[in-house]
């Protein structure tokens, strides 16, 4: 992927895999949002799910790490300063190439007393 003369990931490698694991994920989201649902419109952002999960899989450790990479499909990507650099990457890439529609990026951060920091 390409927006102008820069290319999307410092690493080509690790955000190609970055790439296919987010479609993974999107994938297995949509399905798994479309079980016992006969009818009817659904609207989410797996892009935005994923980037909210990633921010929890760096204080993420153990056990934890693991079946959170499992489950986010991020296998593959061994290396967690890779994985976390590609999707920067990409981020950045979607933000400088968007110029007709506008990219915001906020998720809340709560506290354990529900208090919402930006």
């Amino acid at each position: 992927m390409v927006c102008g003369e820069k290319t999307v990931f410092g690493d080509e490698d690790s955000g190609q895999l970055l790439v296919t694991t987010l479609s993974s994920f999107a994938l297995e989201l949509y399905k798994e949002q479309a079980k016992g649902r006969s009818s009817g419109n659904a609207f989410m952002s797996p892009l935005s799910i994923s980037a909210v999960l990633n921010m929890a899989l760096l204080g993420a450790r153990g056990k934890t790490l693991a079946e959170m990479k499992t489950t986010l499909f991020l296998d593959p990507l061994k290396e967690d300063s890779k994985l976390h650099q590609a999707f920067s990457d990409l981020i950045s890439h979607l933000k400088r190439c968007s110029t007709e529609v506008l990219m915001y990026q906020k998720e809340p951060i709560l506290t354990a007393h529900g208090e919402s920091h930006l």
